[in-house]
């Protein structure tokens, strides 16, 4: 994929994520997990760590930060979010 590779420039990778999700929205299509994790919801640019992402450890959240508009994507609910009440 051309985002994940590091070989190629970094305005490549950022326009080919705007692109993906432009498709993706025009034919009502989601992308797939794996990939979507790596997008800003905001300004739709690749969040490559250290170039445009900042990534975080905060009470087991792993929080993304995008560097060009500064949205805060969290993934994972903490450390013992699997520990909660199924009734709840």
């Amino acid at each position: 994929m051309v985002i994940s590779d590091g070989s190629n420039d970094l305005r490549l990778r950022q326009s080919a994520a705007q692109h993906m999700v432009k498709i993706s929205t025009r034919h009502n299509l989601s992308l797939p997990d794996e990939h979507r994790q790596w997008l800003c919801k905001k300004c739709h640019r690749a969040l490559i760590p250290p170039l445009s992402a900042r990534v975080r450890i905060r009470g087991g959240m792993r929080c993304m930060t995008c560097l060009s508009c500064g949205e805060v994507r969290r993934f994972g609910a903490g450390p013992k979010h699997h520990r909660r009440d199924k009734d709840e």
